[in-house]
């Protein structure tokens, strides 16, 4: 223990408090004034207790040495005694005394400790001590004898027993393995030694375990040992600060009956911890004083972050101690504010990300707030030729597939000059926290182990949410997710078709994306408010995308011309509405510059539609809606919006109406017989016209069965999208199939002529007349009307069995109610001799719902529509299947709502 400065050794009395015990006979004893007070080391004079044996078990202690030092302990630590020095033998450094419990009138230490039978009489003390004192010693040793406590204790094997077997960690066992035992639970502890005023060593109780414990998180000076020269002494230097930490923490724990809480290990396996005390939180009293800092690398293993986080501010404000001379950074800010409201509109990448504020238009450039998420750091894309750098594409597209269009509350952390430019220029980049209502962008990628967190130097400025990061950094690292782990992220190769030089390559696809009908894709980049760049990851090709039949005004080419009216509006609202969105693009033709014209629905919504609402597009002249996908609706669209005269309407005058003529009575939707020959789901299936099957499928079967007996061509490899002749494995027949894609086992084909799949060896299949090739598949693609299968796996396959269960290879009647210009046929299917068709039943029985209706205006899809609800609403009251935990309608199914008119 450290020696301040002596006491006057006289025969006076002191008072002090004692600071620790060193044995069941001397005391640390400190003064009462000075900063720090003086200390002096007390043994108890005419006592003798037993030695304590060193903590690296290199000597052992004598019998009852811990019971008596822990009698001691517990009877004096903390507490205020009055004291008196005996003798002082300078020759060992050492000075004797009495000391009494508070005052002279209180209890003398020594007869405690006699009395108890943890303590001898001192052979030759009797000249020591006045012989009125030394009798009363003589006697209490005479009784602790007789009553055998203590050390006179006559069990056998008890002071054995009593021996500590001190187990040092690391050494009798790992840090880790400690961790493991006692993490999270509160273990018994007295601190030992206070090596700083973060770092102390401790016993844990009762298994004796000898631990240095570093403070989860916080992190004060310290007090390093200089080696001396030849012939010098080893010296001490201390950071500022270091001796009052240290005073401090003694004054607190030395010696004290704790309990300690383990967090972790650090890498020299010493254990990272909380200490639990009833005077309170030594790391937030040590933060608030400005004694401490928080260090981050611990920090992450602590319980309670914002408490410590909480006591360093108060601190820093308060400019306590380390903090004296602190002065916070400069608030940065976009526009202004620190935190504001708004939309992300796009993704740059896993760590940079644009925001729209919530108080600005679509079509104001200043109300877009390009930022980088504070704190982490993602891989970098590649720049034109060069290769991107793992898993950045992953980052990007995790935030791009959850976030994109979401509202998010942003604020701006700090700002730093962009790039060696900005600090000419005072260009800054904002580093900024964004968060949903359910998530922090940055923790998300860094969970996924697609960005790291930033080490910042002291006190630099971070994240507010910097703890939850290094936590979910830590997460990342144990399951070895993303850049944590060994795994290789998959290969991209992307196709682009949207250059010029690309456009005879783009020709070569056309008729594949024709017959492939609606494919899912991504927005990638806005031309102008019709033409896209669209990304289709089934494909990996990128395409130049136009809206067919839809005209939007330009916008200005070069820098200072003008261009259209209207035509920046158009950009920022297809930007707004589908940039980075997951989108469905049906291809229907190309242009002579390799550009694919089609329609392009978000969510299930056509943008051409929407474009054509709000005023910011015109159909194309000579627009014939047979030709496009809901041309009628289109011209709906425009005539509402003409008459309106909104945005590319304003001025319009309308010319005089020609004479009406009453509308031509609504078709009659086609019924027809039909035999079920595949269900793929609890709403999709196959089906044949039973008349076609009848009159076409011997004749075909016959001559694909000739065509099979063929030897098989080992050069014959057919491409994606062939119409071949191939053996379906279960009953070794002939059939017409479509090749899908070419697999390790062979390839995988679609038997058009029933719907159902399979995959089979190349040496089944089988090259097929050009005739046969061009007629069409008996099977038709048809879902029920208006229906959607259950999301959930187990009650789809419920669905898909009951429909099965009703339809397959059944005769059935089908009215088609709708054609999609895929083909694809929306029917309500009656069976035969039945009341309530297929679509009702799997309504009723809560295994499908109602979705969205085919096309707005249409009286008798309205009320087909409204009878499917009533039957729904069956289902819903009795809580049957999907319903059975209440409404499972989302936002999807909901109608979206219509524009209101604008005037």
């Amino acid at each position: 223990p450290r020696l301040g400065a002596l006491f006057p050794i006289i025969m006076a009395l002191h008072k002090g408090t004692v600071k620790a015990v060193l044995s069941g006979d001397t005391v640390l004893i400190m003064g009462l004034t000075g900063a720090p007070p003086p200390e002096k080391q007390i043994t108890l004079t005419g006592l003798m207790a037993p030695r304590l044996g060193r903590r690296d078990n290199t000597t052992r202690d004598e019998y009852f040495a811990w019971d008596a030092r822990e009698f001691l302990r517990k009877l004096v630590i903390g507490k205020a005694v009055t004291f008196r020095i005996d003798q002082s033998v300078p020759s060992i450094g050492r000075d004797f005394g009495t000391v009494w419990l508070g005052t002279q009138d209180g209890e003398n230490i020594a007869h405690a400790v006699v009395g108890n039978g943890y303590a001898k009489t001192k052979a030759g003390s009797a000249k020591d001590l006045p012989p009125e004192a030394f009798e009363v010693l003589s006697q209490l040793e005479e009784q602790a004898q007789q009553k055998e406590l203590g050390i006179w204790v006559k069990t056998e094997g008890a002071g054995h027993a009593s021996v500590r077997e001190v187990k040092p960690v690391p050494g009798a066992i790992s840090g880790a393995e400690l961790l493991e035992k006692y993490s999270g639970k509160p273990v018994d502890a007295v601190i030992d030694q206070i090596v700083s005023g973060s770092t102390v060593r401790a016993f844990l109780l009762p298994e004796m375990y000898h631990i240095t414990l570093l403070l989860s998180g916080a992190q004060c000076p310290v007090i390093r040992r200089v080696k001396g020269g030849e012939g010098e002494e080893d010296s001490e230097v201390a950071e500022p600060f270091a001796r009052e930490a240290k005073f401090h923490a003694e004054l607190k724990l030395l010696h004290r009956d704790v309990q300690i809480i383990l967090d972790g290990v650090d890498k020299y396996d010493n254990c990272v911890g909380t200490i639990v005390h009833p005077m309170g939180n030594i790391s937030q009293y040590l933060l608030e004083s400005g004694l401490a800092k928080i260090v981050d690398w611990s920090l992450k293993f602590a319980r309670d972050k914002d408490m410590l986080r909480a006591a360093e501010n108060k601190a820093k404000h308060n400019r306590m101690r380390l903090w004296k001379d602190w002065t916070p950074p400069p608030l940065a800010t976009v526009s202004g504010a620190r935190e504001f409201s708004g939309k992300l509109v796009e993704i740059v990448s896993g760590d940079y990300v644009v925001v729209r504020d919530a108080a600005a238009d679509a079509t104001d450039p200043h109300g877009l707030h390009k930022l980088a998420l504070a704190s982490i750091r993602c891989p970098r894309l590649g720049r034109r030729d060069e290769k991107d750098e793992k898993f950045a594409f992953e980052a990007k597209e995790l935030l791009r597939s959850r976030f994109i269009g979401k509202r998010v509350r942003v604020t701006v952390d700090y700002s730093r000059p962009s790039g060696p430019a900005g600090a000419e220029t005072g260009e800054e980049r904002r580093f900024a926290s964004v968060l949903t209502d359910k998530a922090n962008l940055a923790e998300a990628v860094v969970a996924a182990g697609f960005a790291t967190v930033v080490k910042h130097r002291g006190d630099e400025p971070r994240s507010v949410h910097y703890d939850a990061l290094l936590q979910a950094e830590s997460l990342a690292e144990r399951e070895g997710r993303g850049l944590h782990g060994a795994k290789e992220p998959p290969t991209r190769h992307v196709n682009d078709l949207s250059t010029p030089a690309a456009s005879a390559q783009a020709r070569q696809f056309l008729s594949s994306f024709q017959r492939t009908g609606r494919m899912r894709g991504v927005v990638d980049f806005v031309v102008n408010g019709g033409r896209l760049k669209v990304y289709v990851p089934k494909e990996s090709v990128i395409l130049g995308f136009a809206i067919a039949g839809v005209r939007c005004p330009q916008t200005s080419r070069k820098a200072g011309e003008a261009g259209d009216p209207y035509g920046d509006a158009a950009v920022a609202f297809t930007r707004d509405m589908c940039l980075q969105h997951d989108v469905e693009v049906e291809v229907e033709a190309q242009d002579k510059i390799g550009t694919f014209i089609g329609t392009c629905w978000i969510k299930g919504k056509s943008l051409g539609l929407m474009l054509l609402e709000q005023g910011l597009a015109k159909l194309q002249p000579g627009f014939r809606p047979e030709r496009v996908h809901d041309g009628q609706a289109l011209e709906a669209a425009e005539a509402k919006a003409r008459a309106q005269r909104l945005r590319v309407w304003e001025g319009y005058v309308e010319q005089a109406p020609e004479e009406e003529t009453e509308d031509a009575p609504a078709r009659a939707p086609e019924t027809l017989a039909v035999i079920c020959t595949h269900v793929s789901d609890g709403c999709n299936l196959y089906l044949q016209s039973a008349t076609e099957a009848t009159a076409t499928l011997g004749a075909l079967q016959e001559r694909l069965s000739a065509i099979g007996k063929a030897p098989a061509d080992p050069a014959f490899a057919p491409r994606n999208g062939e119409m071949v002749c191939g053996q379906f494995s279960v009953d070794n027949q002939w059939y017409r199939c479509r090749v899908e894609r070419r697999t390790p086992e062979g390839y995988r084909v679609v038997f058009v002529d029933y719907g159902n799949a399979d995959v089979i060896p190349a040496s089944a299949l089988r090259a097929l007349p050009a005739h046969m090739t061009t007629a069409a598949p008996l099977a038709k693609d048809c879902c029920l009307v208006m229906l959607k299968p259950p999301k959930e796996e187990d009650l789809a396959e419920a669905a898909y069995r009951a429909l099965g269960s009703i339809c397959m290879d059944q005769e059935l009647t089908a009215t088609i109610e709708h054609r999609e210009r895929s083909g694809k046929l929306h029917v309500t299917l009656m069976e035969k001799g039945a009341t309530t068709s297929v679509n009702s039943q799997l309504l009723q029985e809560g295994l499908a719902r109602v979705g969205r209706s085919l096309r707005r205006g249409d009286a008798r899809l309205e009320k087909l529509m409204a009878g499917l609800r009533v039957d729904q609403e069956t289902a819903r009251r009795a809580h049957l299947n999907i319903w059975q935990f209440g409404d499972c309608i989302d936002s999807e199914d909901e109608e979206p709502p219509r524009p209101a008119p604008r005037r």
